[in-house]
């Protein structure tokens, strides 16, 4: 068996030894998802190597997607789920409420509707493209093997510090619009 394909039982990544260099890559992914739900990441990770669909459900992603993206430390999408939608969007949508306010609201609806539904389905695509872009960047690093795990350890799996600044990110969001609901510098009426 190569050496440097994990032989621990405990790994679930490691491939059967027929399958080397898929062995290894997929113990790289291993090493950048972490233990949390690894068997939910290597199931669909399989399925999209085979050429699968890159659509599923991501319960996660559907709930909590704001604290899901920093949790599993996508940063450029947490930082386009936070700040740039909710900039774009308005400003489409004024350009849209010159033409007709009705027709603005019914597309502003529809377009909160399909980001709602159809992130959770493309989540799990969008983590493994993250995941394999992530371990080619190592890979490019670093020539050891050890090192390639020990690095995508370090940056990879899941933080405590992307929930907490999620959790900050939302608490003060809903503070500022608690307070503009307040204060009247919104109107929700209908």
């Amino acid at each position: 068996m190569d050496p440097e394909v994990s032989t621990n039982q405990n790994d679930i990544f490691a491939a059967p030894e027929s399958d080397l260099e898929t062995s290894a890559d997929l113990s790289l992914l291993g090493a950048f998802i972490g233990q949390n739900n690894a068997n939910f990441y290597r199931e669909r990770f399989d399925r999209f190597e085979q050429g699968g669909s890159p659509s599923g459900w991501h319960w996660p992603a559907f709930f909590v997607a704001p604290l899901w993206l920093p949790h599993r430390k996508m940063w450029a999408l947490t930082l386009l789920c936070w700040v740039g939608l909710p900039i774009v969007i308005p400003i489409f949508l004024s350009i849209l409420s010159g033409l007709s306010v009705a027709v603005a609201e019914i597309v502003e609806m529809f377009i909160w509707i399909g980001l709602w539904f159809g992130f959770p389905v493309i989540a799990t695509h969008l983590y493994y493209r993250h995941a394999l872009k992530k371990v080619e960047l190592v890979r490019q690093q670093f020539s050891n093997r050890e090192q390639q795990i020990q690095e995508l350890q370090r940056i990879g799996g899941t933080g405590i510090g992307g929930l907490l600044i999620g959790g900050i990110f939302v608490f003060v969001t809903m503070l500022v619009v608690g307070a503009a609901l307040f204060y009247g510098e919104i109107d929700i009426t209908f």
